[in-house]
């Protein structure tokens, strides 16, 4: 092919003259061309929906972890109360335990044989003059203390109560 025309078959003709200069803009070796973006891929969508599910995986698991925290939190807050609330009931029961024995202590004092005495004196009671001690009967009495045996039920001929 040639700049001047269309192959024509026949003997080659030489050109006549320059040929006809065409209004095609020429580029200087300096010129760069057009910037193009740049070249990327497609994403796969199978690719995107495991990107998007890894990272809803990832985002719960960090939000399972921080829950996890602050109810460990909770919990460490509640059982330190509960040491609290302890460490104060057994200081309670130490001043009760003292206290008790305290009491225990008078109730002995004023128990006393001494204590009684004085306090009956007080109330102008007199002291006897002979004490008499007096055996305890066991009971129920024994068999030598019933005196005659008796049948234990109803005899023959005899009627109930």
């Amino acid at each position: 092919m040639s700049l001047a025309g269309p192959a024509r078959s026949g003997p080659a003709l030489a050109p006549a003259g320059p040929a006809p200069r065409r209004d095609v803009p020429r580029r200087s070796p300096r010129q760069e061309p057009p910037a193009r973006p740049p070249l990327r891929v497609v994403p796969d969508p199978a690719a995107r929906r495991r990107h998007r599910r890894r990272r809803a995986v990832i985002v719960s698991a960090l939000v399972g972890v921080v829950a996890g925290l602050f109810g460990v939190v909770g919990l460490h807050v509640r059982l330190a109360e509960g040491q609290a609330d302890l460490d104060e009931l057994r200081g309670r029961l130490e001043a009760e335990v003292e206290r008790n024995q305290g009491l225990r202590v008078d109730v002995a004092r004023a128990e006393s044989p001494e204590a009684v005495l004085a306090g009956a004196q007080r109330l102008g009671m007199v002291a006897p003059g002979a004490v008499r001690t007096l055996a305890p009967v066991p009971w129920p009495p024994g068999p030598e203390a019933a005196g005659p045996a008796t049948p234990a039920g109803p005899g023959p001929g005899r009627a109930g109560p």
